[in-house]
């Protein structure tokens, strides 16, 4: 339980602090050290976070994704940063969602993207299914809930 709670304090100080849970806000604002765009990715990814330095970091999120995906990969890649993992390049593969994490930094990063998630969209026990996300995700916002 402490990962979560952690990540539940760093989620809500982030959204205090940016007055928002909406995560393109937040890159605009808060977070605007990060180079953050949509772009056309290869289809197998979803996108990457890229660590140059502690004041460059790069965000790159599949123009070609859904909606609900692309704000959930937002998230994902968001909590890179904000949970400072510096290794050079994260890939977020697009078959990575529907599996369990190998990489802790890929396990932290879901978890702050399923408690980010959650809470913009109002997510509860009554409409959490009704979302369309892999099943492996859910599991992960119901730990929050």
């Amino acid at each position: 339980m402490f990962i979560e709670n952690y990540i539940q304090r760093k989620v809500n100080k982030l959204i205090k602090k940016s007055a928002t849970s909406n995560p393109e806000i937040i890159m605009r604002t808060t977070l605007k050290h990060i180079d953050f765009n949509y772009a056309p990715l290869s289809k197998n990814l979803n996108g990457y976070y890229l660590y140059l330095s502690k004041n460059k970091r790069v965000i790159r999120v599949n123009s070609s994704l859904d909606e609900i995906k692309k704000q959930f990969v937002l998230f994902h890649e968001t909590g890179h940063c904000v949970l400072e993992h510096e290794d050079q390049v994260l890939l977020d593969r697009a078959d990575s969602m529907d599996s369990v994490d190998k990489l802790r930094n890929e396990y932290d990063a879901n978890l702050f993207a399923s408690y980010f998630f959650k809470i913009h969209n109002n997510i509860d026990k009554n409409n959490l299914n009704g979302i369309c996300l892999p099943e492996y995700i859910k599991y992960l916002i119901s730990k929050f809930l």
